[in-house]
């Protein structure tokens, strides 16, 4: 059903009630316009075209093929969360991007046989660091731990590709990350003197290309409004990255 999204129902519900509420005043108008650019950051379609230009190959990239890459000496995964509640399953103590992170990370591990670096620091609250974290999942999935180096003490991305930089010196590694953040770690990775093929992961546009016929497209979700936030993100820390520059 079209109304099975809370979103969707809670846009429709406020249409009825500004429907009925026909006077033309300020108020009126201000809800209006705040709730055409809810609607507009909330539709799938919008958010395909601010998450499209991130996902796909950008220029510079280097996208990692086991049949022509053969100079990579190491697999970085970087962090992006954790819950240290030990009620819950490991599978659930991890934000979605970092449990595909580290799945795709091992995957490539066992195609190519390269160690794994996990890189992250410890966040505020938490008891272990991100690498910490991500190396013990990566070993229950059956990495050995001689393959697996642990790069501690940064909290960003920015200072994640020094740490790197030092664990790895002049090796090229080939680089996991969320594929919206495929752009800005580069940026980073090259700044800091690491050379890298790359292999995203943690895709949020899936789709080959926008269906206009299809009315989900239009339609306000949340699925929506969680890929809007994260091109957001991406897009302001391109933008910081650029000033710093």
């Amino acid at each position: 059903m079209l109304v099975a999204s809370p979103l969707t129902a809670w846009f429709l519900l406020t249409i009825i009630v500004l429907a009925l509420f026909r006077k033309k005043t300020k108020k009126r108008y201000l809800v209006l316009s705040s709730f055409f650019v809810l609607w507009l950051i909330s539709a799938p379609i919008s958010s395909h075209y601010m998450l499209a230009p991130l996902e796909k190959n950008q220029v510079g990239w280097v996208q990692f093929d086991p049949e022509l890459h053969k100079d990579p000496e190491g697999i970085i995964i970087l962090g992006c969360g954790h819950s240290e509640n030990a009620e819950l399953p490991i599978s659930s103590q991890y934000q979605t991007c970092s449990l595909r992170r580290i799945v795709h990370g091992v995957l490539l591990h066992k195609q190519t046989g390269l160690p794994l670096y996990f890189s992250g620091g410890k966040m505020p609250y938490k008891a272990v660091s991100e690498a910490q974290n991500n190396a013990k999942l990566a070993m229950e999935l059956g990495v050995g731990h001689d393959a697996i180096h642990v790069v501690e003490g940064a909290m960003d991305t920015h200072s994640e590709s020094f740490t790197l930089k030092e664990a790895l010196g002049d090796r090229k590694a080939i680089l996991v990350t969320s594929a919206s953040h495929i752009r800005r770690a580069t940026i980073y990775l090259k700044q800091a003197g690491v050379s890298v093929y790359v292999s995203p992961t943690d895709h949020l546009i899936t789709e080959k290309r926008v269906d206009f016929l299809n009315p989900y497209a239009y339609l306000p979700s949340g699925k929506g409004l969680i890929r809007m936030e994260s091109a957001f993100y991406e897009w302001l820390g391109l933008a910081g990255q650029a000033i710093i520059e």
